[in-house]
């Protein structure tokens, strides 16, 4: 059995590229500290995320093909 150690990533929302408040799942594209983006998916607890919140992160990391 391999376990995967969860990783952390945070960053600026860039675009709320979709949004389920009654789950509450998103799929945002944020912004790093070193310019570079990522899309992150999931459950987000608490206040909704829109564009321009800090977003602190930790989960599995996917290099998606699409």
């Amino acid at each position: 059995m391999v376990m995967m150690q969860a990783e952390y990533a945070e960053g600026t929302v860039h675009t709320v590229v979709f949004s389920d408040e009654s789950q509450p799942f998103y799929i945002l594209k944020v912004a790093s500290d070193d310019g570079s983006t990522m899309m992150m998916r999931g459950p987000v607890i608490g206040t909704p995320p829109s564009e321009g919140d800090w977003l602190g992160a930790e989960g599995k990391w996917v290099n998606d093909p699409k």
